[in-house]
């Protein structure tokens, strides 16, 4: 049924303040991403990354190529470029990175592929 002029519609629900957001799997971004909110990538993504001390997740078949500026990432997809994050870098045994690592804290489970340097950084 459709809303007639007078009617007035109910107000769209409010954002969770520090949401999340997903790219697809069939989803492929050219561009830059500035986000204030936790982000998963499923598909493709190329250009810049900063996530403002927020976590990103790169998923399995995932595709990325940038430089990341994030929290902690989570690596178990394809990432060519570098990574700065505040937090922990975990790359899984799906895991393809060819970059540099700059972090408090660093994983790599074995059979995860990674060709770049690591630098620990402290307060």
């Amino acid at each position: 049924m459709a809303a007639m002029a007078n009617e007035s519609l109910p107000p769209e629900a409010p954002a969770a303040p520090g949401g999340a957001s997903v790219l697809g799997s069939g989803l492929t971004c050219v561009g830059r991403i500035e986000a204030a909110e936790d982000l998963t990538i499923r598909g493709g993504f190329q250009g810049d990354l900063k996530l403002d001390g927020r976590r990103l997740r790169i998923e399995p078949g995932a595709r990325v190529e940038s430089d990341v500026k994030a929290g902690s990432v989570h690596l178990a997809g394809s990432l060519t470029g570098n990574i700065s994050a505040s937090g922990t870098v975990s790359l899984t045994h799906e895991a393809r990175m060819k970059g540099d690592i700059v972090a408090a804290k660093v994983t790599i489970q074995e059979g995860a592929q990674f060709r770049g340097g690591i630098k620990i950084a402290t307060g």
